[in-house]
């Protein structure tokens, strides 16, 4: 534990540092991850928030995959799915969303 590794007179202090944002952002994929087939997770590979959203997707989707682009969108995947789910990351480009969604949307 951090506490043990702290001077005893020095005190620890933690904080719940997740903004409103965020929060809310995760709890929309959990909803929405139960109620598709399929759940797209637009994002950074390297982004802690886009790991959650996609871990959170994972839990409660039966497939779920991350994308950074729509480039690496694989037709095959959405072959048995008839609802699909999109949701980003925070920090996400607006273009990056925009590609996934207009190629799905073409499929």
């Amino acid at each position: 534990m951090i506490q043990n590794l702290i001077p005893k007179e020095d005190e620890v202090t933690v904080m719940n540092t997740i903004c409103s944002a965020t929060k809310i952002r995760q709890e929309e994929t959990k909803e929405l991850s139960k109620k598709v087939d399929l759940m797209v997770i637009v994002g950074g590979k390297h982004s802690s928030n886009t790991k959650k959203l996609f871990q959170i997707a994972k839990e409660n989707c039966a497939k779920a995959i991350c994308v950074e682009t729509a480039s690496e969108l694989n037709r095959g995947d959405f072959k048995e799915a008839k609802v699909v789910g999109v949701m980003a990351g925070a920090s996400t480009p607006k273009m990056s969303i925009e590609e996934v969604e207009s190629t799905l949307k073409k499929w």
